[in-house]
């Protein structure tokens, strides 16, 4: 009991040290949560839990597992229909890191409501562990589904980046910078639509913020300046349009820029200003190789937003 009141305490001052301001900004009271033993009652935050949120579930099958916890597939037993859910089961007794992660997270898939972004439904804290119940995405990754289809055509190639920049587009809007777009952290609803998970590294952008701390994502997406911590707060999105970069070589090639290169040998090239190396199929258009070369513009004042993209790109608008 005791590790859970101290875990309480916790995710409180986490949360109020890095949620959004505004009236548009939700933020978990996980004490009032506690103390009513009922997610879906807490009071002042209706819209926070869907009405699909299962306040009774029962276990299908386990997802995968590590040392933070437990990722479930499970069913609503107050409901007859099939509809199933994710739930990460996280325990108490996890690192402090990994509990941050979890925490920013939430925080961010609280104040996200988009067609192209994975949907939280709610949560419960139950048996020393906290469970974040998930929309289910019954095709799975992106990264998986690049290699069952031997890689994509460019039409589909095209079809998901739209959709990834659709994503992308709202959560700049709101300041969100997501800092680890890659095939692995981009689930498929079905086979012609993509939504964006896996918000733990994500960041809140507060203006006028000193940006030269952020760091994070995945070696081969990153983007030279959070490489090198230069990030500013008036380009913070571009960040992620290189790792949009990233993630369409992946769909073309089905591996990330630069494969054949050690991970260490990326991250200098990389950070010493030097675009990652192609090795693109011969009959890739020159269409595509155009917005890949916008996407890996080193300077990220000319690289273009997530607006831009859609709105003028000639492989994007064919």
């Amino acid at each position: 009991m005791a590790q859970d009141q101290d875990l309480l305490k916790g995710v409180n001052l986490f949360l109020s040290s890095n949620t959004q301001t505004g009236s548009d900004a939700r933020v978990i009271n996980w004490n009032t949560c506690r103390a009513s033993g009922n997610a879906a009652s807490i009071p002042g935050t209706p819209d926070i839990y869907s009405e699909e949120f299962p306040r009774n579930f029962e276990i299908k099958d386990q997802l995968d597992k590590g040392s933070f916890g437990t990722v479930y597939l499970v069913g609503d037993l107050d409901k007859t229909d099939e509809k199933r859910f994710v739930a990460k089961q996280i325990w108490i007794k996890a690192k402090q890191d990994t509990i941050d992660l979890l925490f920013a997270e939430t925080n961010i898939l609280l104040n996200a409501k988009h067609e192209n972004i994975v949907q939280m439904h709610g949560y419960q804290i139950k048996d020393m562990s906290i469970f974040i119940f998930m929309e289910f995405m019954q095709k799975g990754t992106l990264s998986k589904y690049i290699k069952d289809k031997n890689g994509l055509s460019e039409l589909k190639t095209c079809l998901f980046t739209k959709q990834i920049l659709e994503g992308l587009l709202y959560l700049h809007s709101k300041n969100i910078l997501h800092l680890d777009i890659k095939g692995n952290n981009i689930l498929l609803e079905d086979e012609d639509k993509v939504k964006l998970s896996d918000f733990g590294l994500s960041k809140i952008i507060k203006m006028g913020q000193d940006l030269s701390s952020i760091s994070g994502g995945t070696s081969r997406y990153m983007a030279p300046e959070v490489i090198t911590s230069e990030l500013e707060n008036e380009y913070f999105s571009r960040a992620d349009i290189w790792s949009v970069g990233c993630t369409v070589v992946e769909m073309i090639t089905m591996k990330s820029p630069s494969a054949s290169v050690e991970s260490q040998c990326v991250l200098f090239r990389v950070g010493t200003k030097k675009k990652p190396v192609l090795k693109l199929p011969e009959h890739t258009s020159k269409e595509l190789r155009e917005f890949l070369d916008k996407c890996f513009t080193v300077d990220f004042k000319e690289r273009p937003s997530a607006e831009e993209l859609l709105q003028t790109d000639s492989f994007l608008l064919a």
